[in-house]
């Protein structure tokens, strides 16, 4: 069985990306695939709370928290056996969360502080190795700001502290960490990437190339997925001179990942 783990991240698609995957299993049932939704792992007690489990050594913190690991593991190989037993050949596991949450990062004013820990802790609980890693990128200007619109469509306040949000267009840490943190934590394994500037034109093409299966298997969305409706926009997070330059460090930030030390594969061919 082949085992997809969609890391996100947050605001670049990826609900786009596990819809498309779910409609497609709609309309062809045979094809043998499954995803597991945020919401089913989200539903296993303590498992995002996977970074608090170990110490900075990668260490089991305490004696409760050798049987939560011992549980959550156990939770998911029963999960994975049910879906070889089931005839699962290809299983999606979508989770934005396993690189950080938003919430850490308007609190921080940083892009995914600590995702190098969280990601080993989550290699550590997952008690299978995954085939491939999915991450969608997005414009470092876009990103916040759509998560901060979005936040606010859902009736959530997220807000940057003034001296965050003027350090950020200045800030190096980018896309670039979370893949090292990634690759770090699952070594040796198969990493795809896109641009979510690509997915209006490319969605049946990218998770086509995700899942390793024709394109014509592929049913998309007719609609936006989880968009920020243009009354729920709030006022500019950044000035156009600070877009400009998030722009600039994203565009380099992409090009620096086509560098083949980082061996990504980009789907499609890659435009920012």
């Amino acid at each position: 069985m082949k085992i997809v783990l969609h890391l996100g991240g947050h605001r670049t698609g990826s609900t786009m990306v596990e819809q498309t995957i779910s409609r497609s299993l709609e309309a062809r049932p045979d094809m043998g695939l499954a995803v597991w939704t945020p919401r089913q792992l989200r539903d296993i007690d303590g498992f995002l709370d996977a970074e608090s489990l170990w110490d900075e050594e990668g260490k089991a913190v305490d004696d409760a928290a050798v049987q939560a690991i011992d549980r959550i593991k156990a939770q998911l190989l029963a999960l994975l056996e049910q879906e070889r037993a089931a005839g699962t050949q290809i299983l999606v596991i979508t989770e934005e969360n396993l690189i950080g949450s938003m919430r850490r990062n308007f609190h921080f004013g940083r892009f995914y502080p600590g995702t190098e820990r969280r990601q080993a802790a989550f290699a550590r609980l997952m008690p299978f190795q995954p085939d491939v890693l999915a991450l969608g990128m997005r414009n470092y200007g876009a990103a916040w700001t759509s998560a901060r619109d979005y936040a606010h469509q859902r009736g959530f306040k997220r807000v940057l502290k003034e001296d965050h949000r003027k350090a950020l267009p200045d800030l190096r840490r980018g896309w670039v960490e979370v893949v090292k943190a990634a690759q770090a934590a699952w070594p040796d394994t198969k990493m795809i990437t896109w641009c979510q500037e690509d997915l209006r034109d490319h969605a049946r093409e990218i998770v086509a190339g995700l899942l390793g299966i024709a394109e014509a298997d592929i049913v998309v969305p007719k609609r936006p997925v989880n968009a920020v409706k243009d009354h729920e926009r709030q006022d500019p997070l950044f000035t156009q001179a600070e877009l400009d330059k998030m722009q600039a460090r994203y565009e380099a930030d992409v090009l620096r990942l086509q560098h083949p030390k980082f061996a990504l594969h980009w789907v499609p061919s890659v435009t920012v």
